[in-house]
């Protein structure tokens, strides 16, 4: 459109590829807004009101920076020139709606998928972890080595080993961690001691995120557990035995060299 109209000179492209929710995110937004400071341009043409901002405090302010400027926005779904706009209760009425508009669309976005969590289909419940990997068609299948060493794992943990314990043992015979590191973490043995995946149960959301934190789901959200979801690598009896034992050691406080006290009521 810009190369067809002689009255035109594209000067920069500013294009985000991340979430617009957070400002500090749209990098190349700021950098249009610092150039316009700048006067690197006269004029800003954008697909449409609900991409250039997503609030309407954050709509307005733009314009009016860029209006100081002497710069127009068009934005071209709407048909809008803030150039020859003298309205601005129009453009708050256009903008709120386009803050609802986004609204929206994120409730669709989590409305499809809670229902592929509904219906099984979610590619969530084939999130491969330590013992498995997913196949060309998406499908988590069994990684024969790891899958040894998770299966080692379990009947070590069961056998009276401590944590601290089966941690050594892997390091002294060189088997890499999850990440291919030659220290293994407590907590990767202790991710493995607890994931359901390996009976072959999915579940999703264990953990949830509010006001950017993550905290365990103790019934404060919705949770999805897919049963016989792809094959499994622990029994389910020993991995509830497993379960049993880490309950009876619950109370038992492990230093880093494997001592072993138990805690004060």
């Amino acid at each position: 459109m810009i190369s067809k109209n002689y009255r035109y000179h594209l000067v920069d492209v500013y294009l985000d590829f991340k979430s617009g929710a957070n400002k500090e995110q749209r990098s190349e937004y700021q950098r249009m807004l610092s150039d316009a400071e700048n006067n690197k341009f006269d004029l800003v043409f954008t697909k449409s009101i609900s991409r250039f901002g997503r609030n309407v405090e954050e709509i307005l302010r733009a314009t009016r920076l860029l209006k100081e400027h002497k710069i127009g926005i068009v934005f071209d779904e709407e048909h809008i020139n803030t150039s020859t706009m003298d309205s601005e209760l129009l453009f708050s009425f256009l903008s709120a709606y386009a803050e609802n508009e986004n609204k929206n669309r994120s409730e669709n976005v989590l409305w499809g998928i809670e229902k592929r969590l509904k219906d099984g289909t979610s590619k969530l419940y084939t999130k491969a972890c330590y013992g498995y990997k997913r196949n060309k068609d998406g499908i988590l299948e069994i990684e024969p080595t790891e899958a040894t060493i998770v299966t080692d794992i379990y009947n070590l943990y069961l056998s009276g080993n401590s944590v601290v314990g089966i941690i050594k043992q892997l390091e002294a015979s060189h088997i890499p961690s999850p990440l291919g590191k030659d220290k293994w973490s407590k907590r990767s043995i202790e991710n493995i001691l607890t994931n359901e995946k390996y009976i072959g149960t999915s579940t999703v959301f264990k953990t949830y995120t509010k006001d950017k934190k993550r905290y365990i789901n103790n019934g404060e959200h919705s949770m999805y557990k897919f049963t016989e979801a792809h094959p499994s690598i622990i029994p389910t009896e020993l991995f509830n035995k497993v379960q049993e034992e880490r309950k009876r050691r619950s109370n038992v406080i492990e230093d880093e060299n494997g001592n072993k006290h138990r805690k004060e009521n």
